[in-house]
């Protein structure tokens, strides 16, 4: 064992259950926005009536992330990571966490970033990692954004709250989303073999390696979502992008034009088949049958799609293709 790695601490739980988390801090925010919004992923036809929501929603909004862990590297490390930091300069006491990008199976294309930085520029997608390493914090971040369902903590923000149970003074930002943060990627990239690192600073410092760039300051998962449910009701205008609540058909006006531009294999940073679209059709229960030969087909098969089951297809293409997972921010004014 190298000393690099012997000073190296890793994330004790995988990206999987921490996405579980993520996906439940989300969905248990109550009454959000004064009890008229819901957060909910949506991939498969049958969750699409779950709760009705969807059914009585006027807007929606949908948001793309990535959960990653991270290893810690310790500011007295002799790594790469912490030199590189130190030489820019940025903050790296007591340390830095680092993520590589993902690599994807038979190729050492970058897809998953290259994916989430091509949405992120049509819409809000960002990175989601820990600053914590063991599964015991995690586990217990799990059980008080349980114990949080009962409260109408959208009303407190950052303020301080009393707990029902013991009579104890809370932070809403303490006990629910502290602990998480967004990176937003800055690039396109030809390889995977690139990492993120950030430190747990107040305003976290990122920087990407290997060749180190400062690419400016992480935000706190708490903005990240607050920002979401505070945006105004006027929809963009620029058709192609979606950075605002809009209507379902709106959605799906600007998605089918996302899948028709992802069709064009010299789209730099999203690329899909035809094959794509059969497969995501089928793992998302909107049809049993579909094998298109051609993206021709495959788009007027969309096309004849209502807003609500195009997202859920375009949802389920993320997750089966590129390990991205969609959410609606879905608004009942």
């Amino acid at each position: 064992m190298s000393k690099e790695e012997s000073v190296i601490s890793k994330a004790k739980f995988a990206e999987a259950e921490l996405l579980t988390l993520i996906d439940r801090m989300l969905r248990k925010i109550p009454d959000g926005n004064g009890g008229r919004a819901k957060i909910r992923q949506v991939t498969q036809r049958q969750e699409r009536n779950l709760g009705g929501y969807d059914a009585v929603a006027t807007s929606v909004q949908p948001f793309y992330i990535q959960a990653k862990t991270s290893s810690f590297y310790p500011g007295r490390s002799t790594s790469k990571i912490i030199s590189s930091r130190n030489a820019i300069p940025v903050n790296s006491d007591p340390g830095a966490f680092a993520f590589d990008l993902r690599k994807h199976k038979g190729t050492d294309e970058p897809l998953q970033h290259n994916a989430l930085y091509w949405l992120s520029l049509r819409s809000t997608a960002a990175y989601v990692c820990p600053t914590f390493l063991s599964e015991y914090e995690l586990e217990n971040r799990l059980e008080k954004a349980l114990d949080l369902e009962r409260h109408e903590i959208w009303h407190y923000r950052d303020h301080v709250y009393t707990e029902a149970s013991n009579s104890k003074s809370q932070s809403f930002q303490a006990l629910h989303f502290h602990g998480l943060i967004t990176v937003i990627p800055h690039r396109l990239v030809k390889t995977n073999r690139h990492r993120y690192s950030y430190d747990n600073n107040a305003t976290p410092s990122i920087v990407f390696h290997s060749d180190p760039e400062n690419v400016g300051e992480a935000r706190s998962f708490t903005s990240f979502v607050e920002t979401l449910t505070s945006q105004n009701k006027i929809p963009d205008k620029e058709f192609r992008s979606i950075t605002r609540p809009v209507s379902f058909e709106k959605l799906k006006e600007t998605q089918l034009n996302w899948i028709e531009e992802a069709f064009d294999p010299d789209t730099p940073g999203f690329n899909i088949k035809a094959s794509d679209v059969s497969e995501s059709l089928r793992s998302a229960f909107l049809s049993r049958s579909t094998d298109f030969q051609n993206t021709t087909n495959a788009l007027k098969y969309l096309q004849k799609l209502d807003g609500r089951d195009l997202s859920i297809f375009f949802g389920a293409l993320l997750k089966n293709k590129y390990s991205i997972y969609q959410h609606h921010l879905l608004r009942f004014d």
